[in-house]
């Protein structure tokens, strides 16, 4: 097995922005009557320096990603979300898609149970992170598509269940997929403490795992997958594990792959730094490196602006004369 060094640079610009309009503002107007529409939108501009070893360096400049959503609430119990986005992930591949369009049906005064049906981010997937970059913990188990959640949300604990359409191995739809999350928030003092456990019965309909199977042409192994997370805050530090795992082959032997995923920040008055640390293993069929270690620097520049530097030290894996590209192909969902 061959080991070889990539070094990056990254420098990225943050617009992140939301509102709230009620019926206070629509006086004129039955349009919003006793309504509440709450408007996001995200820019994001990215500058990287990529240097393999024995290799030329790579510049890009791209608008990494925007997004644009909205949730229109007509009442206490019923809520309508929907999400835009388009990325650029470099080399010439865009993405333009609706991520996310559904009705939920919730009203935490009433019932601690809710509903969610549509095209949605499921819970599988949903990590925290102080980088500029999304963790491997997020490309890879990243999952968005049409199904039902139901949940039940409470003093903390959160359970989730869903089912979710996609095709199976005969190429047909279907709602043969399904998860289950867990969740439960805390608060002692100053410690803010959060952990999850999540399950899917098969990993490779995640979105990352999906586009870089269908890209290498690799037959898919139905295999369930698993995520641990614990995230904690003590006043200016916080502190992030994650690990997502699959429980069998991905695809042929060696491909039980596995993400660890650890951070660490501090808040001074100036700024906030933060440490990352990614281990991967039997990942060589995911186009993923072994190590990679990084330095973050976030800083608030403008109101609703942030300013990232990061640096990352990456550790290939490759068994051919050069590295293969490492560009997540993520897959869109129907």
């Amino acid at each position: 097995m061959n080991h070889m060094k990539n070094y990056q640079f990254l420098l990225t610009i943050t617009l992140v922005s939301t509102s709230l309009y009620g019926e206070a503002l629509q006086e004129n107007t039955n349009l919003f009557n006793n309504d509440l529409v709450e408007t996001s939108f995200l820019m994001q501009s990215r500058y990287t320096y990529d240097k393999i070893e024995h290799h030329p360096a790579v510049n890009d400049l791209v608008i990494r990603r925007i997004e644009t959503g909205a949730s229109l609430s007509p009442n206490q119990w019923i809520s309508a979300n929907f999400l835009y986005i388009f990325e650029d992930i470099g080399q010439g591949s865009e993405i333009n898609l609706l991520e996310e369009a559904y009705i939920s049906i919730a009203n935490s005064s009433v019932t601690p149970f809710y509903l969610n049906v549509g095209k949605m981010l499921l819970p599988f997937g949903k990590f925290d992170y102080f980088t500029a970059r999304e963790p491997y913990t997020i490309d890879y188990g990243e999952t968005i598509r049409r199904g039902i959640l139901v949940g039940y949300k409470e003093n903390g604990l959160n359970l989730g269940t869903y089912a979710f359409m996609d095709k199976n191995d005969h190429g047909n739809e279907q709602l043969d997929y399904f998860g289950v999350t867990l969740d439960y928030d805390a608060t002692w003092d100053d410690l803010e403490l959060s952990t999850r456990v999540s399950y899917i019965n098969d990993l490779t309909r995640a979105g990352g795992f999906m586009g870089i199977l269908a890209e290498q042409s690799l037959q898919a192994n139905k295999t369930p997958g698993f995520g641990l997370a614990l995230s904690a805050a003590v006043d200016k530090l916080g502190f992030i594990a994650e690990y997502m795992t699959a429980g069998d082959d991905i695809a042929g032997e060696n491909t039980k792959t596995a993400i660890l995923n650890l951070e660490a920040s501090y808040t001074f008055e100036f700024a906030t730094a933060a440490l990352s640390y990614i281990h991967t293993s039997e990942a060589e069929v995911a186009d993923l490196p072994e190590n990679v270690i990084s330095i973050t620097l976030p800083k608030e520049i403008f109101q609703y602006t942030t300013l990232s530097f990061e640096y990352a030290n990456i550790c290939l894996l490759y068994t051919s004369p050069s590295p293969r590209d490492r560009t997540r192909s993520r897959m869109p969902s129907s």
